[in-house]
């Protein structure tokens, strides 16, 4: 279940100005930017996106904790994190139109914010440096998440090994 609600969520916006994607901005670019977010509260256990899923925008989570997973090709889900209020998720695909690189889904229930691809456009064409500023921002978030898939894997990997030899151990009773 989705509650959405249009128009001024914070007449002064104070829940943008904290979170860093958007630390650039004035005060007005910033109310305008959320009057024009949907809030949304999402219930716990229900996704707000799925694993490579197209989209073309992120949320805020404004009060909430969400569990973020990764399906592996090999079908394992790992949870490879969590997205606490003033955090954001989505930035790629609100930013590069890709399909969405993990499922998001609230462990307890979540107010969120969805700002979309029409709603941030005007401000890159008002502050093309922003792009620059933010690409680095994102490079710096991959490289994070792929540190954490690779410590995953390998603890996977160690979680498996150890259940081979158990189950070779108990095969010839040793």
């Amino acid at each position: 279940m989705q509650h959405q609600q249009s128009g001024n969520l914070d007449v002064n916006a104070g829940w943008l100005r904290r979170v860093a994607l958007f630390e650039g901005l004035s005060d007005n670019e910033l109310a305008r930017l959320s009057a024009q977010a949907r809030e949304q509260l999402r219930l716990a256990g229900q996704p707000i996106v799925q694993q490579d899923e197209p989209g073309s925008s992120l949320f805020v989570v404004k009060e909430g904790v969400l569990d973020v997973t990764i399906k592996g090709e090999d079908g394992t889900i790992s949870q490879v994190g969590q997205v606490r209020a003033g955090h954001v998720f989505g930035k790629m695909s609100l930013l590069t139109g890709a399909p969405r690189g993990a499922t998001v889904t609230p462990a307890v229930d979540t107010l969120v914010a969805e700002i979309t691809k029409e709603d941030i456009e005007p401000l890159f064409q008002n502050h093309p440096e922003l792009i620059e500023d933010i690409g680095a921002m994102l490079a710096e978030r991959q490289s994070e998440t792929s540190t954490r898939l690779q410590q995953a894997a390998a603890t996977q990997k160690a979680d498996e090994s150890g259940a081979l030899v158990n189950r070779i151990r108990n095969f010839f009773r040793l």
